[in-house]
């Protein structure tokens, strides 16, 4: 600008020099206008140790509360089918209420009755899908169809003869289940096998096309990459839908063929085995039950 420019123009280069400056000092200015209006200003520096450990007493404090309300509802009252049925039409409960309805629902769902306030954790942590779909997968999966069965019957009972399909098929368990058995997923859960980084890449090249990357996003969850993910982060990845991980054991080969060695070193990390056991047991009744029902049907 010079002695030609506009005045106007002139005024605008001012105005916008003094904002540039401003902004180049926004942190000295803001401070200087809050003192003017008699603010206090306190270095956050000089509290950096405090606030520190006020954020561990706050963490501390959170996970002791927690630890006292898994053991209250595992400490809770116990109540009889009748009373759990009772209590869980009630729209309004007690807090003890809340709790010993938490643990008839838990033992109903783990077939036991002694409950443990570090199962109520595990399930607070979403163990329990994990596990259901290891036991129907392994143990339990000639009875598969008929939990789906009973599932999909309670849902339209309980939906007048409707059923939203979202909710259906996340109760459904034979699609992922099937799922996991055709990404041959039940290989790695054989504690005598090890899996090297070249037959980890073999299993990977053929999981890997479009097709089944779509299909296994849509039924799992899961999301597969093949230009971000390796084969054992995508092995690994199935294997969380089961709770379970394969462990690195090391590497062995000539220093030309260096192979990374993966193995299951257990199926019973977190005595899921125990429970397999009730459930198996629990379904191997119902099923003669319900073979003895239609037995009497036919007869009749």
């Amino acid at each position: 600008m010079d002695d030609t420019t506009p005045e106007h123009l002139r005024t605008w280069g001012k105005v916008a020099c003094i904002n540039n400056e401003g902004w180049r000092h926004y942190r000295e200015n803001i401070l200087s206008k809050l003192k003017g209006e008699g603010y206090e200003i306190l270095e956050v520096g000089t509290h950096l140790d405090e606030a520190s450990e006020t954020k561990s007493e706050v963490i501390t404090t959170r996970k002791t509360n927690y630890q006292y309300e898994c053991s209250d509802v595992a400490n809770s009252l116990d109540l009889t089918d009748a009373q759990l049925e009772e209590l869980e039409k009630k729209q309004s409960r007690t807090r003890e209420e809340r709790h010993s309805l938490r643990k008839g629902k838990l033992k109903k769902r783990y077939a036991t009755d002694e409950i443990e306030p570090e199962l109520v954790a595990k399930d607070d942590d979403g163990w329990y899908p994990q596990i259901q779909l290891h036991y129907f997968m392994t143990l339990g999966h000639i009875y598969l169809t008929g939990r789906d069965r009973r599932v999909a019957s309670k849902m339209t009972e309980t939906g007048g003869g409707k059923v939203f399909k979202p909710d259906f098929n996340s109760r459904m368990l034979s699609s992922s289940v099937e799922c996991l058995l055709l990404l041959e997923i039940e290989q790695f859960l054989d504690p005598n096998r090890e899996f090297t980084d070249k037959n980890l890449k073999q299993w990977y090249e053929k999981i890997s096309t479009p097709i089944p990357r779509a299909q296994i996003k849509a039924i799992l969850g899961v999301s597969i990459n093949p230009e971000r993910d390796t084969p054992i982060a995508v092995a690994q990845r199935l294997l969380k839908k089961l709770g379970l991980r394969l462990t690195y054991l090391g590497r062995l080969g000539s220093r030309e063929e260096r192979q990374r060695i993966y193995k299951m070193v257990s199926l019973n990390p977190d005595g899921r085995q125990a429970i397999f056991e009730r459930w198996l047991a629990r379904d191997e009744k119902m099923y003669l039950d319900d073979s003895v029902s239609t037995m009497s049907i036919n007869i009749s």
